[in-house]
């Protein structure tokens, strides 16, 4: 039986233009199976069959599809930011850019860092809880002495202490 020359490229080699051939080429490198990647990157092997077909109605939208090429190319060793600029071209694909409206302001982040270090910093939180304490003894005191269930005689160690 005569080996194959193993240089020469296969005939049927996935398309390393495409998102889905890059995809498949670099699994094939690393002789992975579909089920391998699935259980390294937690999607179905349905579809990651779906991205390197380039199946794109069986697969979701937006930043769920993107996740997935990222994480393939990460399992199977090919550069993600590659794998995202073919996305892109295939698709339109393409993460929002970083001052879109719905994310944090710097001024926000700030505001929260601020608050990070003071929490961080316990010096008024200890101090703040042991008011809070003592406020709550001392009304449960004196509810308990308004209703007649104590009274300053009955409690000698209180005179003691102030008589001192």
């Amino acid at each position: 039986m005569e080996m194959p020359d193993l240089n020469k490229v296969s005939a049927n080699a996935p398309d390393v233009d495409t998102v889905g051939g890059y995809l498949k080429n670099a699994r094939l490198e690393r002789h992975l199976e579909l089920a391998q990647v699935s259980d390294m990157i937690k999607y179905h092997a349905s579809q990651l069959r779906a991205v390197e077909e380039q199946n794109w109605s069986a697969l979701p939208n937006g930043f769920v599809l993107r996740s997935i090429i990222k994480k393939f190319a990460v399992a199977v060793g090919a550069n993600p930011d590659i794998a995202l600029e073919k996305l892109a071209q295939a698709t339109g694909n393409v993460a929002p850019p970083a001052n879109n409206k719905y994310l944090k302001s710097s001024h926000n982040l700030k505001v929260n860092e601020k608050l990070n270090e003071h929490i961080s910093s316990g010096s008024g939180g200890t101090w703040l809880w042991i008011l809070l304490i003592l406020a709550i003894l001392v009304a449960v005191a004196y509810f308990a002495f308004t209703q007649g269930m104590f009274n300053i005689d009955d409690v000698e160690f209180i005179k003691k202490w102030f008589n001192q």
